[in-house]
């Protein structure tokens, strides 16, 4: 009769532990799926992106976001251009809009704290990115010879769509 007892005690742990365990599954593959997948919004504050392309002179092209009374302006110098020939031009909605897009689709929020290196390139090119969002969050990301996931895509973007806002026009070309 006891050995009987026995087997039921035995039986009826397992039953509670695989229940729990069970439990513990389904609370984790949850959170993993809330948090881990979960689509986080950028929105522009401020941002600076910056990065060489060459070795000469003004081979760097700068990008810089700012908001002011509820404007968003760009300071922007093309590559080549010296800094004193930094143009602000004043941003629509919609560019601010297409740029947020890229950031999004891109990740860039996963580029936080990406400061790499190569040690072993003396001559290379590096980037710089900083950015505030309109919820307080920060974003801070450097590289000499490396770069984050997606990096190229983000700066093809921003040269589409900030690049053509400066006004060469204004620059008299020396060759």
């Amino acid at each position: 009769m006891k050995a009987k007892n026995v087997n039921v005690v035995n039986s009826m742990k397992e039953r509670i532990i695989w229940i729990i365990l069970g439990i513990l599954s389904v609370l984790v593959i949850g959170a993993i799926f809330v948090f881990g997948f979960r689509k986080i919004e950028v929105n522009i504050k401020s941002l600076h992106f910056s990065y060489s392309n060459g070795y000469m002179m003004n081979a760097y092209i700068t990008y810089d976001i700012y908001m002011e009374n509820d404007k968003y302006y760009a300071k922007i110098k093309p590559y080549g251009i010296p800094e004193e020939e930094t143009q602000i031009v004043k941003l629509s909605k919609d560019k601010v809009k297409k740029l947020e897009d890229v950031l999004n689709e891109y990740k860039v929020y996963k580029w936080n704290n990406f400061h790499e290196s190569d040690k072993y390139v003396l001559d290379g090119d590096s980037f710089s990115f900083s950015m505030s969002t309109l919820d307080g969050k920060s974003i801070s990301a450097s590289g000499y010879m490396r770069w984050p996931k997606n990096y190229g895509e983000v700066e093809k973007a921003f040269d589409e769509i900030l690049g053509p806002l400066y006004e060469r026009n204004n620059i008299i070309y020396e060759e």
